[in-house]
């Protein structure tokens, strides 16, 4: 016969066994769940401690590195990302975990990453602060995203407007020289008069004349300078409301020079209640000089550029630019959109630029289309959506 009160250790026995199955069950269940979580992470994920080794992994990043688990887990995070032999420390390549821990707050960087294949990559790295019992910081957790496609678009557009204002030069050479020459002139004018001694009322009237000119030469030059400024930002996009009328007629301004030398005669058909469009002016100002350029390009004997702009059912804003130059044949109007695709010549361009314009038309909200017969020209219309307040029209 069995005590009683080994019946009872027994009993105990068996709700303590119970109780730790029931817990490593739900351990196992939460250890799962969370691993599911982490695995369905499609940013580049790791726990690092205070160390830089690290102590988890998901699968996205195994997959980018083409490695199993056990042979990252208690690895460097330095040695894997970076192939180095050490921390990273330069001011180009910032350690957000020192930042994190320093802190306790989330901290980020942009660093160049290696893939399985030895391929550079451009993340977005942010470490998050994980804390002990006792508050302190002593792992951190980093998520990583690959951002090489916008980086390179930012370069790709940086690269097209430099060569639009390489193209650029000799126009703007000339707005700004010709006012330059005629100032000159004039101030050695004024300087001749005044050498005779005590100007006159006739002298004195020439003086006023002179010095209205070169004040107007001077706004000239101040002008053209204005235009180019959008072309030589490089900062974040600023949209806001603007009249893509005067944009328009302010990036022609800049290529009237070649234009008449070219022989190629500017009709314009400006809308008078044309409705505000909400946009980054240095990105519509590089959109347009990129269509003008083409149409310069696609009359090389001469011919008529017409701009027009209109409204549409109230609701969008209509910019059209077209040329009676050889046109393009009609097999290729679905390619030119297409980066580096380009009918010019081998050495006239990498066929970068209506790719970038349609990116930048997109990343607006708008469409573009063109439409062309050949040896009679062709056209490219712009929509955008109208600017009405309190309504964002562009995607953050």
């Amino acid at each position: 016969m069995i005590p009683a009160h080994s019946k009872e250790l027994q009993e105990a026995l068996r709700q303590v066994q119970a109780k730790s199955r029931q817990l490593l069950k739900e351990a196992i269940q939460g250890k799962t769940f969370l691993e599911t979580i982490l695995n369905g992470i499609e940013d580049h994920m790791m726990v690092i401690d205070l160390d830089y080794r690290i102590v988890e992994v998901n699968r996205a990043l195994l997959k980018m590195l083409g490695l199993e688990r056990g042979e990252v887990v208690g690895k460097h995070c330095y040695e894997l990302s970076h192939h180095l032999k050490e921390p990273c420390a330069s001011p180009e390549h910032p350690c957000p975990l020192k930042d994190a821990v320093a802190t306790g707050k989330a901290a980020s960087a942009v660093h160049i990453h290696f893939d399985k294949d030895g391929r550079e990559s451009y993340v977005h790295v942010v470490h998050h602060p994980l804390f002990d019992e006792e508050g302190r910081v002593h792992q951190v957790v980093d998520l990583s995203r690959d951002i090489t496609q916008e980086i390179t678009r930012v370069r790709i557009m940086h690269d097209d407007k430099m060569a639009s204002l390489g193209k650029l030069s000799a126009s703007v050479m000339h707005e700004i020289n010709n006012p330059l020459t005629g100032i000159l002139n004039f101030v050695k004018l004024i300087q001749r008069l005044l050498k005779k001694g005590p100007p006159g009322e006739a002298e004195l009237a020439k003086v006023q004349k002179y010095l209205d000119t070169i004040f107007d030469e001077t706004q000239r030059v101040s002008k053209t300078v204005s235009n180019l400024l959008p072309f030589s930002r490089k900062s974040k996009p600023e949209f806001k409301p603007v009249s893509l009328s005067t944009l328009l007629a302010e990036t022609v301004s800049l290529t009237e020079y070649q234009l008449r030398l070219q022989g190629i005669a500017v009709e314009t058909n400006w809308a008078a209640d044309l409705l505000p469009v909400r946009a980054d002016p240095g990105q519509m100002k590089q959109i347009f000089l990129n269509l003008l350029l083409n149409a310069q390009d696609a009359m090389p004997k001469g011919g008529t550029l017409t701009l027009a702009t209109r409204n549409s059912r109230g609701r969008e804003v209509v910019v059209q630019i077209s040329d009676t130059g050889v046109g393009i044949p009609k097999e290729m109007l679905s390619q030119i959109f297409e980066p580096f695709y380009t009918t010019k010549n081998a050495g006239s361009g990498v066929g970068l630029g209506l790719s970038v314009v349609q990116g930048i038309v997109r990343d607006h909200q708008g469409t573009i289309k063109v439409s062309s017969v050949v040896s009679r020209g062709a056209s490219f219309t712009i929509r955008l959506p109208a600017y009405k307040p309190g309504v964002d029209h562009v995607a953050s």
